[in-house]
């Protein structure tokens, strides 16, 4: 073989590897991105609003509670007032349906972003739940004050539900995140150990193994 001949065969090898390399990364980036678009979408569209929406309820119930439960007793029993059956319908209609109906809404309209591959348990509960107030708000518009809580209590547990996927998603969009400053700083002849460990684009599973954080790709 001539070095002529040699040195075309060298450059259609180096050639044919920088394609081949250049391809694979594009498709390497490619697949980071979209998974972290899906991350963005589950957060921003799914689990923040529930954390936050969820959370504001939450602490104007305790507050309730706390300014018009008698001391040491359920907020309705004997010795609850009629000012106070009162007051409850009042923050119920402008404060705790109201934002039920916001969850409920976020659910039904990006319920494909779940990380579960079937609808939990919990929030099955928390539509019945709502579900239940609106029939009672019906009775309480037609002067029927017989009962003040919805035939299905809500769960216990949906707070810790929604804060931890929201907990465990974050977790990994900054993991991607990072992993794009590493890169950076080994583009410009930094040593990325010095930074910190270059991870593969993969799933993590945060703490939860039967979830589903992005899309097949």
């Amino acid at each position: 073989m001539t070095p002529a001949l040699i040195a075309a065969t060298s450059a259609v090898f180096v050639a044919i590897f920088g394609a081949t390399a250049a391809y694979l990364n594009s498709k390497i980036l490619q697949r980071r991105n979209e998974r972290l678009r899906w991350l963005s979408e589950q957060l921003s569209e799914l689990y923040g609003p529930l954390v936050m929406i969820g959370e504001a309820n939450r602490i104007a119930f305790l507050e309730f509670e706390r300014r018009y439960a008698p001391e040491g007793q359920k907020l309705f029993g004997p010795s609850t007032t009629d000012d106070i059956r009162q007051m409850w319908r009042i923050w119920v209609e402008t404060v705790f349906m109201p934002n039920n109906r916001s969850m409920l809404g976020i659910l039904q309209n990006k319920g494909h972003l779940l990380v579960e591959d079937e609808v939990p348990q919990v929030l099955l509960q928390f539509a019945a739940h709502t579900y239940g107030y609106e029939a009672l708000l019906t009775r309480w518009r037609e002067n029927d004050f017989k009962d003040y809580l919805s035939i299905v209590d809500f769960p216990s547990e949906f707070d810790d539900y929604a804060q931890s996927r929201f907990r465990a998603l974050k977790s990994q969009q900054l993991r991607l995140l990072r992993n794009d400053q590493i890169v950076a700083l080994g583009s410009t002849g930094k040593d990325p150990a010095k930074w910190g460990r270059y991870h593969d684009y993969g799933y993590w599973s945060a703490g939860f193994d039967d979830v589903r954080l992005g899309p097949d790709t």
